[in-house]
């Protein structure tokens, strides 16, 4: 019992980490192929579900420096999401008159 409960936390783990390699490549794709805009809240979510996946599958096996750059990676696309959060609730008056003194 013990033994497959590890086979099936492995295989969760590795699927949790092929899924955010996954989303990083096909986030990269979208966006190199023009598809997907790099300012979008869809390319900020891909990135930061992306690198949480690999984040989780590098901590789980002791992969440190990928610990590490997946947590920048995280920040990053987190940064985005909420710039993203923070406009999205700004009264419409307020985005405008913004962008004409700016």
């Amino acid at each position: 019992m013990f033994y497959e409960r590890e086979v099936l936390v492995t295989t969760l783990i590795d699927v949790i980490g092929w899924a955010g390699a996954g989303t990083l490549v096909l986030a990269y794709a979208l966006a190199a192929g023009g598809t997907l805009s790099v300012r979008t809240r869809t390319s900020a979510a891909m990135n930061v579900l992306g690198g949480l996946g690999l984040l989780i599958n590098s901590a789980a096996n002791d992969a440190w420096p990928s610990v590490g750059l997946n947590l920048v990676w995280l920040g990053i696309g987190m940064t985005g999401l909420i710039r993203y959060w923070r406009y999205a609730f700004v009264p419409a008056e307020a985005t405008s008159s913004d962008q004409r003194e700016g």
